[in-house]
């Protein structure tokens, strides 16, 4: 895994059969690119086409997301409604920039999200991040009290286990600490399956005017 993407050795019934390289991150992408060539195969699709096609897919939106890059800060979208789904977008970019400093932005905002039965996930989602940010949780009444979501306890777990994670109230107080930290090189991974209150357009002109 480089910046530029995935490269993978594919083989068929054990026996090799050509090297592909995809234009995204991660184990999870090589899977859906392996359900692509089966998919093709199935239907007859020339092999040269599946190659060039898989080569330059661009992703998918809000999947990392590449929303600007600004004096070397890369900034990015990705939808993130699962632990799972956390894990694997952060350990692939992880995977593509093993030097570089990750921030995963979190908005816990999914009917299941804003419910404890993740809570035990998402204590592991963020491992592959230098520092992690949450907003503060996306309608918690919608939870009843006794099942909700802890954002208190998941930071606890974190620092425990030695992770720089902090709440903030609010996305303008996000967006203001990132502005004070934030170093070119670093990589900003917004997560939410809702707009977030519009704060990727937030960083990005604030990175702009400094």
């Amino acid at each position: 895994i480089t910046p530029e993407g995935t490269t993978f050795n594919l083989y068929e019934e054990g026996s090799y059969r050509d090297q592909l390289t995809i234009p995204m991150y991660g184990a999870h992408n090589v899977q859906n690119a392996l359900a692509v060539v089966a998919a093709a195969e199935q239907v007859g699709v020339p092999w040269e086409k599946t190659v060039t096609g898989l080569g330059s897919f661009p992703g998918v939106k809000r999947r990392l997301e590449l929303r600007g890059v600004i004096n070397g800060i890369h900034v990015y979208d990705d939808f993130a409604h699962h632990p799972t789904a956390v894990e694997a977008t952060l350990c692939g970019l992880r995977s593509a920039y093993p030097d570089k400093r990750i921030w995963a932005i979190f908005e816990p905002r999914t009917a299941t999200t804003i419910r404890r039965i993740f809570q035990a996930g998402y204590s592991i989602a963020f491992d592959a991040a230098d520092y992690i940010l949450f907003a503060p949780i996306y309608l918690p009444n919608k939870a009843p009290e006794g099942n909700r979501f802890s954002l208190e306890e998941l930071i606890d777990g974190l620092h425990t286990r030695g992770l720089d994670a902090l709440a903030l109230p609010d996305v303008d107080r996000i967006v203001n600490h990132l502005i004070a930290r934030v170093q070119p090189g670093d990589h900003l991974v917004f997560m939410s399956n809702g707009g977030f209150d519009s704060i990727h357009e937030k960083m990005l002109k604030k990175l702009e005017a400094l």
